[in-house]
């Protein structure tokens, strides 16, 4: 890794990395962290049975809606080529004390987002490998393994991760376009008359519609700054880093929507699907054969579960960001011989290591992560957009949506709020002690750091 003045991204005094990442490399890192395969899989055995095939339109206007966050994330990014993402960003553009508070809630999804993945994914694994029903510590056992593995890539030299996951995320589209091709070749068999079938239910506190709206968009697209993590390593940054990152998201928007599409279109019998225990294997096995169905399964089982490459990857540097500018202990800043920051990489793991025996919450504690990361996009759009609308951030940045911006940037901000007020009703009373823990940890981060003066960024 190399230091940069985080005001324009220049390079500043430190040793080289030996290969800066290209831009797949930095393509493969946003995608794999989004785990769109895994998304659409859970979207048909979660939001399938309990809202109905309606829930395509959802997952589309979902998508196109968290484009505008990813928008208003690339558009900073472009003027910052410095890790931490928002945290650094925010540090920059306002204070030490919004951005730590940032950093606390990206930390938290970060690391639960590793935990809550590879638990969520390694009983579908075990099962592939003929242990039906795999006991609680099998499951365990497993998933502390898996995150072993994957540190042990991490702490070697970047580019061995980055390797390890570029094959991982080639995979991963190859499998899902060669799943919408079979698809399509062997014919669908509904009209699209299906994709209005719908059962709402009654929800207690908040209309179904808005339920399964913002449910259906955080699913589809829930990241947008882990490339940004790693800008320091990265060639040419300041343009590699958006454009990459919105190709990225973009591809994972359009690839999931169409599969769910086309997987809604591919069913024969309704009920059936929707009662089966993975709907969207049933329809592969219904429409193409069982040897195919368990084939694709097994691909996106192993693909999700080493999803955690890239998710610990990126969190580590956000950690390392912290710790380099004193807001966490400065020895997680110390980069080893293979430079990387091993301290961070290592913290990272126990503490998902930790979240994961407390199997129990990890669920919970998985939605509260993601509720964070909406938060923390939610107050870097604003800074941004205050920013903006002072002539604070740079106008000469690479990726620069002109008078387009702040209109972008209110709609992202609207979009967030939306999210904050609704998507917490779907599981309050599971989430209340946990999401209460959370906030009271993050509130009392934010007021015992030291108020300073926010670094100017030039115009």
């Amino acid at each position: 890794m190399k230091h940069r003045v985080a005001s324009r991204g220049q390079p500043d005094q430190g040793q080289e990395p030996p290969q800066l990442l290209s831009a797949f490399d930095t393509f493969a890192v946003q995608f794999a962290v989004v785990g769109i395969a895994g998304s659409v899989f859970s979207a048909f055995r979660w939001t399938l049975p309990t809202y109905g095939p309606v829930f395509f339109w959802a997952w589309a206007i979902g998508s196109a809606l968290q484009l505008t966050v990813g928008l208003s994330i690339a558009e900073v990014a472009s003027a910052y080529a410095v890790a931490g993402s928002c945290y650094s960003w925010v540090r920059i553009l306002h204070s030490q004390r919004l951005a730590a508070f940032v950093g606390y809630l990206l930390i938290l999804g970060y690391i639960s987002a590793f935990a809550g993945t590879v638990y969520a994914a390694v009983p579908y694994m075990l099962q592939l490998v003929v242990v039906a029903n795999p006991t609680t510590s099998q499951i365990l056992i497993v998933t502390i393994l898996l995150l072993l593995v994957q540190t042990a890539i991490n702490l070697l030299p970047v580019q061995s991760g980055i390797r390890v996951n570029n094959l991982r995320v080639t995979v991963e589209l190859a499998a899902m376009g060669v799943l919408l091709v079979v698809l399509l070749a062997v014919g669908l068999h509904s009209s699209t008359s299906i994709l209005f079938k719908a059962h709402w239910g009654i929800h207690e506190h908040i209309p179904p519609v808005l339920l399964l709206l913002v449910g259906a968009g955080t699913g589809g697209i829930g990241s947008f700054d882990a490339a940004a993590n790693l800008a320091e390593e990265i060639d040419r940054p300041l343009s590699t880093v958006p454009k990459s990152s919105m190709l990225a998201n973009i591809v994972a928007a359009l690839s999931s929507t169409a599969l769910i599409g086309v997987g809604l279109l591919a069913i024969s019998d309704l009920n059936k699907t929707t009662s089966a225990a993975l709907p969207l294997a049933y329809v592969m096995q219904t429409r193409v054969g069982i040897a195919f169905a368990n084939s694709m399964e097994a691909v996106m089982v192993v693909t999700l579960c080493f999803s955690g490459i890239a998710l610990q990857m990126s969190g580590s540097r956000l950690i390392w960001a912290q710790a380099r500018d004193g807001v966490l202990p400065r020895q997680l800043s110390r980069l080893s011989d293979a430079h990387v920051p091993a301290i961070a990489i290592i913290c990272l793991a126990v503490i998902a290591a930790g979240f994961t025996l407390w199997h129990a919450g990890l669920e919970d504690l998985s939605a509260i992560g993601g509720l964070a990361a909406v938060l923390a996009y939610g107050i870097t759009v604003a800074v941004s957009l205050h920013s903006k609308a002072n002539g604070r951030l740079p106008r000469d940045r690479a990726w620069n949506l002109g008078r387009w911006g702040m209109i972008n940037d209110a709609v992202a901000l609207g979009w967030s709020l939306l999210i904050l007020a609704v998507l917490p009703f779907e599981n309050l009373t599971s989430m209340e002690e946990g999401l209460l823990l959370a906030v009271v940890v993050g509130v009392l981060l934010y007021l015992c750091m030291e108020q300073t003066k926010p670094r100017r960024a030039s115009a």
